[in-house]
């Protein structure tokens, strides 16, 4: 009977023993917080986005630039040596040098900006040097090869770089979920117009000068 009595006392021991010890632990897991989500999905379940192309802006000031400067160049037999292919390329090369940086700034994307205007002034120069050694490659080239063949390599830049820059960087991630920015609201369609402006000028100077140039608001 006593051997009885000492094994219930031992159980009741070891029951009170684990008991207490399992019970601070279920306290300190119970305090403990649930693990936190990463980032990235609280920003997708948050933040839903839609990609949206404003690179359309792009084709219709620093295309049209582009191709305006590249028609002034080739059309002509002699390259900006008369009025109207002088008059086309100055008015066509801002538009084309600005358009795509400019549009890009107004949709608040600096580097993009940044990579554009950059873009715009590189890749015409190395066209211009890659057309006038084809041009100038065979021996029997004409004498004006070089003039010819960078001006060719330079329209072609002048035409083909707007367009890599609107497919390629002409899109910006636009939050669902924001009034301002959504589909048909007019906060953004004010925004999605270019914020700048070009005209050309002209002007009539003394002792029969004339003088042309492109006027720009930003």
């Amino acid at each position: 009977m006593k051997g009885k009595i000492r094994w219930l006392r031992s159980g009741l021991a070891l029951s009170a023993a684990v008991t207490v010890v399992a019970i601070p632990r279920a306290r300190a897991h119970a305090s403990e917080p649930p693990p936190a989500p990463p980032p990235t999905e609280i920003l997708a379940k948050e933040h839903p986005s839609t990609r949206s192309f404003y690179g359309w802006q792009i084709l219709a000031t620093g295309e049209a630039g582009g191709v305006l400067a590249a028609a002034s160049t080739l059309l002509p037999e002699s390259p900006l040596k008369t009025l109207p292919s002088a008059f086309g390329f100055i008015v066509g090369m801002p538009f084309y040098v600005l358009g795509g940086p400019a549009t890009h700034w107004t949709h608040g994307e600096f580097h993009k900006g940044l990579i554009s205007l950059g873009a715009n002034f590189v890749f015409p120069v190395a066209g211009g040097l890659v057309g006038q050694a084809v041009r100038c490659a065979p021996k029997d080239a004409a004498d004006d090869c070089g003039a010819r063949g960078f001006f060719t390599g330079f329209s072609i830049a002048l035409v083909t770089v707007p367009v890599v820059d609107a497919l390629l960087l002409g899109w910006e991630e636009i939050p669902e979920d924001d009034p301002v920015l959504t589909v048909g609201s007019p906060r953004r369609a004010s925004r999605e117009r270019p914020r700048f402006t070009m005209v050309p000028t002209w002007n009539i100077a003394p002792r029969g000068g004339f003088e042309i140039g492109v006027a720009g608001r930003f």
